[in-house]
């Protein structure tokens, strides 16, 4: 069925016919993320409708290099309500048509039968809006404004007794992203949480797909070969006001730089997400060998499952690595134990050798870290240049030998000059996080924590599969050109064949410039160059700064569960969480007793051990290493919005953006009155729709003015007598003209700086590699 077929109207749908019959042409639509769909329920006998909320939201995505099939499936909840039984009702699903001209909805089924729908488009399409807005008393169907409308119902539904499931599916063009392209799905115009969502995709693309990203979702991703990908995203009790986006990019590049800019103004900067992506066609020659020292805990706490799976997943590993990799295994209890006096090439009769010295392991005794780290430093090839990983699992505390956490990684840091990686297990409850956290967190590693119950073998395999073909060691991104600064992670990771590492950081200087990807490779330091213009205006791309902003509050609290208390600390997770609505374990939005809402803060255990430490450590690690927004569910019921990079809380009866001066100059407007309308349709383009459908009530900063929608109808005098304030409406404002905007684009260069240009030295690595120095932000920015 093509979207000219949709004019087959079911009887049902003749309702709608008669209020409104519009031509079916797709209108060029912005990808912004708006509140642009919803399930509206109406009553006979009962003039104000409802919005029903989605239960389930499941999208099936086919994407290629210009396009993508989308089906939309929704199972719509259908709440009791009062009076339920004097009238009958009817549910119509509303749709935003996302996408760019050439978007074209195919199908539309309502429990698995064909179903006429009705697409508005143009001024048929803004009126219906704001009808649907008035009557609902809700202005969240204003954010699609003047983009089409596809209306499917009204059907006949019962409460409580069925969930209609909606699908649509339609062939969407790809929008640009930076320099990344894609598709966004808007969100719903209620403000729940959906029951679950389900999201398959299969990726297939004629150049190299370089990287699949979602920015709200995490995806679990499963690469076929170069140019193919499968992935999915499951979670539940999402919150359904955040859209759903899917990006990729493609590339012949060795090494492929793709920028995602968000800036509003010179004076909040700049904020970018940058992904890095190794490509998935290297041969033999560009992968790099690897040194690996794996330090197994053989302690008697060991005994039973947890050595004979650990002994299991080594076993394995062992066979799949690639004769050009050094590898040894140290077993230690009281002492540490070794089949060699240093790594061994991953020859066959290397291999089965220490397989046999695996196979022979019994647990028993105490534990010593530290002779453990000691020896498998000790067994590193001497030359440089190879990337280092010292993998130690355990899982109780250093009872032998040095007993102190800083004594432990003292020895670590004496052998810094090594560049060895050092990735920790912690098996169980009884590990000592602030010593596994902190090796990993100093040597650019990763603390890997295995709750009891969890596969030991899975976990081990799981990681080695991760890292299994490094192409570009010890990386260092340098956006110096920018004034890039505060950039996450502190230390990128080696960069893997096919995969993709993402580093968010803020900038001052947009404009052009050239960037720098430099790492390790055969032992040699390795460069590429790029052609990089970061804008002065960029709006789209919202969670960039919270996706910043997530990582930065994850490291300030962890900061905080080292004991490092201090109210400086504090006050900055703080103001940074309740700037930008960062919801964790820690920070999160509460209402008090008036109905308001404000950023709290409660304290971050500062256990060593025990299961509280694990689940903080693991907890904390997830903020501090996100790539992606995913917002705070709890969010929905402490009335909080979201639009752009903004953060509007509840406070005093209105939504409240946090960046406004404490007593700003209003431009007022009341709610649904024709200078509201006004001001919206003149506004459009500059995104001005996503802000006021937020709520009835708004506070807000919009291009230099500060606006204060009240709804006069629900207006609550602060005093007896008093009135709503009357309507101030300002001239509207255009796009900063004295300010050139400058769009995003990436150039390869290659592997030498174009000529005349000057870079700066490339002074970060040493042979062996050390941690770059302050101000060089091993993942992303400084001087280099």
């Amino acid at each position: 069925m093509t979207t000219r077929d949709l004019i087959a109207l079911s009887r049902e749908d003749a309702l709608l016919a008669a209020v409104l019959i519009a031509p079916l042409a797709i209108l060029a639509l912005d990808a912004s993320p708006a509140r642009a769909g919803g399930a509206v329920l109406r009553q006979q006998g009962v003039d104000q409708p409802v919005l029903a909320e989605v239960a389930d939201l499941d999208l099936v995505i086919t994407m290629g290099d210009a396009s993508s099939a989308l089906t939309d499936g929704r199972n719509i909840e259908i709440p009791w309500m009062d009076g339920v039984h004097q009238g009958a009702l009817e549910l119509t699903v509303y749709r935003t048509v996302d996408g760019p001209t050439g978007t074209e909805v195919q199908s539309v089924t309502v429990d698995g039968a064909e179903h006429g729908a009705m697409l508005y488009e143009g001024a048929d399409a803004d009126v219906l809006r704001r009808q649907l807005a008035e009557d609902l008393h809700d202005p969240a169907p204003l954010a699609g404004w003047g983009k089409p409308l596809l209306a499917i119902g009204p059907l006949a539904v019962q409460p409580g007794s069925w969930s209609p499931r909606i699908e649509v599916t339609s062939s969407v063009p790809h929008s640009p992203r930076g320099t990344m392209k894609g598709l966004a799905l808007s969100p719903d115009w209620s403000h729940g949480t959906y029951g679950s969502m389900s999201v398959s995709v299969q990726a297939t693309t004629e150049a190299q797909l370089r990287a699949l990203y979602a920015p709200f979702d995490a995806l679990n991703l499963i690469r076929e070969d170069g140019h193919s990908v499968t992935a999915t995203a499951n979670s539940y009790g999402r919150a359904a006001d955040l859209p759903f986006e899917l990006l990729l990019s493609t590339g012949d590049e060795p090494i492929r730089l793709d920028l995602l800019p968000f800036r509003y103004s010179a004076d909040d900067g700049g904020f970018v997400a940058a992904l890095l992506s190794a490509t998935a066609d290297a041969g033999d020659d560009a992968v790099q060998p690897r040194d690996i020292v794996i330090c197994l805990d053989r302690s008697g706490s060991m005994d039973g499952q947890k050595i004979q799976q650990a002994k299991q997943a080594i076993s394995e590993v062992l066979g799949g690595l690639s004769p050009q990799d050094h590898v040894a295994v140290v077993s230690y209890a009281a002492t540490a134990d070794t089949a060699s006096d240093q790594a061994l090439p991953a020859s066959s009769a290397n291999i089965d050798e220490l397989t046999a010295y695996v196979s022979d392991i019994i647990a028993d005794g105490g534990t010593n870290i530290g002779d453990a780290l000691e020896t498998g430093f000790d067994l590193l090839p001497q030359v440089a240049g190879h990337p280092r990983y010292i993998i130690l699992l355990t899982d109780g505390l250093a009872t032998e030998g040095a007993t102190a956490t800083e004594d432990i990684l003292d020895i670590a840091r004496a052998h810094s000059e090594l560049g060895a990686r050092i990735f920790t297990f912690g098996v169980g409850w009884d590990v000592n996080t602030y010593l596994l956290d902190q090796l990993a967190k100093e040597t650019g590693g990763e603390a890997i924590y295995i709750t009891p119950g969890a596969s030991v073998s899975l976990a081990i395999a799981s990681f080695f599969e991760r890292v299994a073909s490094p192409i570009l060691g010890s990386p260092v991104l340098n956006l110096s050109a920018f004034g890039a600064s505060d950039a996450y992670p502190t230390e990128l990771p080696d960069l893997y064949a096919g995969q993709t590492a993402v580093v968010v950081s803020r900038y001052t200087q947009p404009g052009s410039g050239v960037a720098i990807v430099h790492g390790l490779s055969g032992g040699a330091v390795e460069a590429h160059y790029y052609d990089v213009e970061l804008p002065t205006l960029a709006l789209t791309e919202g969670y960039v700064p919270r996706l910043w902003a997530t990582r930065h509050v994850g490291n300030l609290l962890h900061d905080l569960k080292l004991g490092l208390v201090g109210e400086e600390i504090l006050q900055g997770v703080l103001a940074v969480a309740g700037r930008w609505g960062i919801e964790t374990d820690f920070t999160y939005f509460s209402v008090d007793e008036a109905g308001d809402s404000e950023m709290s803060y409660s304290d971050v255990p500062t256990d060593q051990y025990g299961s509280v430490a694990v689940a903080t450590s693991s907890s904390l690690d997830a903020e501090s290493r996100a790539d992606e927004y995913g917002g705070g569910g709890s969010s929905q019921d402490a009335r909080v919005r979201f639009a752009w990079d903004r953060t509007l809380v509840f406070q005093s009866g209105a939504y409240a953006d946090t960046t406004l001066d404490a007593n700003p100059a209003w431009t007022d407007l009341h709610l649904f009155s024709e200078a509201y309308f006004a001001l919206l349709v003149q506004e459009v383009d500059l995104d001005l729709p996503a802000f006021l459908a937020l709520g009835t009530s708004l506070r807000f900063e919009h291009f230099g003015r500060s606006f204060r929608i009240t709804d006069v109808e629900l207006f609550e005098p602060a005093e007896p007598g008093q009135s709503p304030p009357a309507q101030s409406v300002s001239t509207p404002a255009p796009l900063p003209a004295a300010v050139p905007t400058v769009s995003v684009g990436v150039g390869y260069f290659g592997d030498a700086p174009p000529a005349g240009v000057d870079v700066p030295d490339l002074d970060t690595h040493t042979t062996p590699p050390t941690k770059p120095a302050a101000g060089c932000a091993g993942g992303g920015s400084g001087t280099g």
